[in-house]
């Protein structure tokens, strides 16, 4: 018996914030730092596969890095669980669990590696049931909606020499201040 992800997506907060930005949909990429945070998250199902156990079966979310390996006890606590997932999770027979999750610390500070939420059983009666890692996600930093505008008061940068009108004016803007 094994745990399998059913299905996977951004939420559509991310989803806007990333098309608004024309980003490549390969790899996966997460904007942690989208506003509001509250809706810019992961949405993530999984159910149990290969055999039915006619029960429920718990689950334990973990961060881990997208090869499975474990991330440091400190990077754990970056995995927030959000809304009804929060009170622990349980598959139900011959049915699927569902949670929302975002991950708040980014892959530069981490070499550029990728996060998954490792999933697995957390009791007893089902520990021979195999986990499953959620996709693969590069957690980014926000990005800009466009490039900065030029300050049109200001004037463009140039090798060109200035004029005397132009040197006649800096010189009193320059006189007023002092």
């Amino acid at each position: 018996a094994r745990l399998i992800v059913k299905s996977f997506e951004l939420s559509a907060a991310q989803k806007k914030y990333q098309e608004d930005r024309n980003v490549e949909p390969k790899p996966i990429s997460f904007y942690k730092d989208a506003a509001p945070r509250v809706d810019h998250y992961m949405r993530c199902s999984v159910s149990v596969a290969d055999v039915d156990y006619g029960m429920q079966v718990p689950v334990k979310l973990e961060l881990a890095y997208a090869d499975g390996s474990p991330v440091s006890s400190e990077d754990a606590s970056h995995l927030k669980i959000i809304g009804d997932s929060l009170g622990g999770l349980v598959v139900p027979p011959n049915g699927q669990v569902t949670f929302c999750y975002r991950i708040e610390i980014g892959s530069f500070r981490r070499a550029d590696r990728k996060f998954c939420v490792k999933v697995s059983p957390a009791a007893d009666h089902v520990a021979g049931v195999q986990p499953v890692c959620t996709p693969g996600v590069l957690v980014l930093s926000k990005k800009r909606l466009a490039t900065p505008q030029p300050n049109p008061a200001k004037r463009p940068l140039t090798n060109a020499p200035l004029d005397l009108a132009e040197k006649k004016q800096l010189f009193e803007a320059t006189t007023q201040i002092l």
